[in-house]
């Protein structure tokens, strides 16, 4: 696995990216995505457009919410321009973000399950092994999913605050230890049934 420490920045602190850097007249690599409503998009999916593909943090932050509402806007005027928006959202959080925002001319994917896209185009971000282990204790999994721009310090918050929607739509709670009792123990795959 390639890693290029300090070449991207999260705010004022350096980040690592996974995979290759690609530069200018490098084959575009393929990639295994979900659109919003699950359906696969590959690299070959938009072949003979030109393609703007675009990889963000998360459609939840301000900045990304901003670059895709400014391209959205730019690309409007052109003809035969297919934007292609990457993150690894969840592809119900990327609807949810494209009906809130009005935005219907780029296509949102997908990289949750593998990262093909991010370690293939060099933009995945080498998370913390030590955060890592501690979110995965955490009790707010399905609200960190539909909203990841939320601090992990304000998700107590915002599951008091979608606790009326859960409880109107027939949701169950889902923690991490749950859905990795269900995984492993349950053999049930995880993020495929919500209710």
């Amino acid at each position: 696995m390639i890693e290029r420490a300090g070449v991207s920045t999260f705010g004022p602190t350096a980040v690592t990216l996974l995979g290759p850097e690609l530069r200018v007249g490098d084959r575009a690599p393929d990639f295994d995505l979900l659109g919003t409503d699950g359906t696969p998009i590959r690299l070959e999916t938009s072949a003979g457009r030109t393609r703007i593909v675009l990889s963000i943090l998360s459609v939840d932050t301000n900045v990304c919410h901003a670059e895709m509402k400014e391209i959205s806007r730019r690309v409007a005027r052109m003809d035969g321009v297919e934007v292609v928006v990457v993150s690894t959202d969840l592809p119900f959080a990327m609807r949810r973000w494209r009906e809130e925002s009005g935005v219907e001319n780029v296509t949102l994917a997908s990289d949750h399950r593998e990262a093909s896209f991010g370690l293939a185009w060099g933009t995945l971000v080498k998370t913390n092994p030590v955060w890592d282990f501690l979110f995965v204790w955490s009790s707010y999994h399905m609200e960190h999913h539909y909203f990841p721009g939320v601090p992990c310090y304000n998700l107590a918050a915002l599951h008091r605050e979608l606790r009326p929607v859960f409880e109107r739509h027939p949701m169950r709670r889902r923690t991490y230890t749950g859905l990795l009792y269900d995984w492993f123990v349950r053999n049930r795959t995880p993020h495929l049934n919500w209710h």
